[in-house]
């Protein structure tokens, strides 16, 4: 896997390398990201980056799948304008505008339909640039958890 110093040597570099090089630098790039894409969409919990503008930047196939987006091309767009949940949105909105993290919070999506929502700072060089939003489909373990209690009032 590159490393971001050595991305920055080759920055510093550019002007002065051939284009074999440059080709095979872009090469190694596009490879790496197409793996972490591969990567992030195999994961069974939603991935959902926004920037500071609450714009997505990136989304895995769960966030996409776990916030029910209908929306064929979401990055850059504002949540609001993809993610159709008010209440979501709402708590994603004021979790991030109070720069505050917030960690398994249960949210009634639809029917008997649950997730968990955690949303985290992304930071770079000591600066909020972001946020990122861990969002886990919790409805079958609701579920079990209530046919639990109902057969423990039995």
């Amino acid at each position: 896997m590159l490393n971001s110093n050595f991305f920055e040597s080759i920055k510093k570099r550019l002007d002065k390398l051939d284009e074999n090089s440059l080709r095979s630098i872009l090469s190694d790039a596009i490879e790496e990201s197409a793996m972490l894409k591969t990567v992030f969409n195999s994961m069974n919990e939603g991935v959902l980056v926004l920037n500071n503008d609450l714009r997505i930047f990136f989304a895995n196939k769960m966030a996409i799948k776990n916030l029910k987006i209908n929306s064929v091309s979401i990055s850059n767009e504002p949540i609001d304008n993809v993610i159709s949940n008010e209440k979501i949105v709402k708590i994603i909105t004021e979790t991030i505008k109070n720069e505050e993290k917030l960690i398994s919070r249960e949210i009634k999506v639809s029917g008997k339909n649950y997730i968990s929502l955690s949303i985290y700072p992304l930071v770079k060089s000591s600066k909020i640039i972001g946020s990122i939003l861990i969002i886990d489909d919790i409805s079958l373990s609701k579920e079990n958890e209530l046919k639990l209690l109902r057969a423990e009032n039995l």
